[in-house]
């Protein structure tokens, strides 16, 4: 890849860039990776296959969804998998002395297991949104306060866990590029309702 006043920089290219590119993002994580991101706009998205069907989706603490039709998505607890791992690596952080060496080693420790975690978050919503909108022509929400919800002291780890502003954030893009339908709905008696 070629930068203006840089020069030329090796990558690792995921995939073909299709399209013409928009805008490009640089940006280095916590961890010192670099990451370069593309923006590319292209006419040749085809929406997918007209989908009669429809399905209400219900978040959960326990099981990440109940869909409309009986079926579940397990919550994959991706805080909760390194939650020790987290404990004892901030501990290792705090008994290291400002300033140094081993600080530092230990810092990139504790940054590195956040972004585990957010990748694997990331990884599994973005697999459950596109699931989602390949399988089904309508989409219903259960329009919820989240941010309120997490002012609850008990709950707001639990909640931050699943994800699911993320969840409604990616289907919604999503759906709108393959021309399905998503349908906020202020309680469950309006999702049953849809049916």
């Amino acid at each position: 890849m070629h930068l203006s006043k840089i020069g030329d920089i090796k990558v690792k290219l995921h995939r073909e860039i299709k399209g013409q590119i928009s805008r490009l993002t640089i940006r280095m994580k916590a961890t010192t990776k670099w990451y370069v991101s593309f923006l590319t706009y292209d006419d040749g998205n085809e929406p997918l296959p007209l989908s009669e069907k429809v399905v209400g989706v219900d978040v959960g603490i326990l099981s990440f969804a109940m869909l409309s039709d009986g079926s579940k998505i397990d919550n994959p607890r991706v805080i909760k998998a390194d939650e020790k791992a987290l404990a004892k690596a901030q501990r290792n952080l705090s008994k290291q002395a400002k300033g140094t060496p081993l600080r530092t080693k230990a810092k990139k420790v504790v940054c590195r297991i956040y972004e585990r975690i957010a990748n694997r978050s990331y990884d599994f919503v973005q697999k459950v949104s596109r699931n989602l909108v390949n399988s089904y022509g309508t989409i219903c929400f259960e329009d919820l306060n989240i941010n309120g919800m997490v002012q609850n002291h008990c709950l707001a780890k639990r909640i931050m866990d699943c994800a699911w502003g993320k969840l409604v954030q990616y289907i919604s893009y999503k759906a709108e590029n393959a021309g399905r339908r998503v349908v906020p709905s202020r309680s469950q008696w309006h999702i049953s309702n849809v049916f």
